[in-house]
């Protein structure tokens, strides 16, 4: 099988670090404006950006739902996506 072959049948299985849904999508669907998440909607580049600021505040990967309450902590964005918040 070549290369380009592979890429349309293989597919990738993660959880999202926004919902924590298990999802899995072939790779030739994944794109950084593309929904991969059937279970909020998030891309790519929503879920790198938690992963920037999981790993940035508590130095490590967690999803969203598992973040430590941190009431000395504020967030604030004038654009920010409803995921997000």
């Amino acid at each position: 099988m070549d290369v380009s072959a592979r890429h349309e049948t293989e597919s990738l299985s993660f959880r999202c670090n926004v919902c924590g849904a298990a999802c899995r999508k072939k790779f030739s669907e994944l794109g950084r404006e593309k929904v991969s998440c059937h279970g909020c909607g998030s891309t790519s580049r929503a879920r790198a950006i938690v992963r920037a600021l999981s790993v940035a505040l508590f130095g490590q990967n967690l999803c969203l739902p598992e973040f430590p309450r941190r009431p000395d902590l504020r967030g604030i964005g004038m654009t920010d996506w409803e995921g997000y918040a």
